[in-house]
């Protein structure tokens, strides 16, 4: 089984978008539980961005 150079790039682009959102909600947890709860919009938007990247070099890497 052959994995294509755009799957592996998708699957590690999501996996370190995941990381990002993992570690921005542990982040919220950890101020609301000390009474300031602030949603940190700069993680996600990276995630998101990360993510993206990555689809689109799966679908880039992987019409050829």
């Amino acid at each position: 089984m052959t994995v294509r150079t755009g799957d592996a790039v998708y699957w590690a682009a999501t996996v370190i978008a995941g990381v990002i959102v993992v570690f921005a909600v542990a982040s919220y947890v950890s101020n609301a539980s000390e009474g300031e709860p602030v949603l940190p919009i700069a993680p996600l938007l990276l995630a998101i961005v990360i993510w993206l990247v990555g689809r689109f070099c799966r679908h880039t890497l992987n019409s050829g």
